[in-house]
């Protein structure tokens, strides 16, 4: 993940709703990746699951990914 958001400006679109475990690690990696494409003034979509999208809501993610849910 971190070297397609090297290869340069734009948009950054992420599917995970095939993503069915995220632990301590993933969240923070996500979390980098938001501040990362935040302080860069790059927008992001992220479609993830239900239980992707609950999870990033408890952690503040879902705001900044502008998490959507698809099953």
């Amino acid at each position: 993940m971190l070297q397609a958001l090297a290869l340069g400006p734009g948009a950054v679109h992420l599917d995970l709703r095939d993503v069915s475990f995220m632990d301590i690690h993933g969240l923070t990696l996500m979390s980098k990746v938001a501040k990362q494409l935040c302080s860069e003034k790059r927008p992001v979509s992220c479609v993830t699951n239900q239980r992707l999208a609950i999870i990033f809501k408890m952690c503040g993610l879902a705001p900044t990914l502008n998490v959507t849910v698809e099953e």
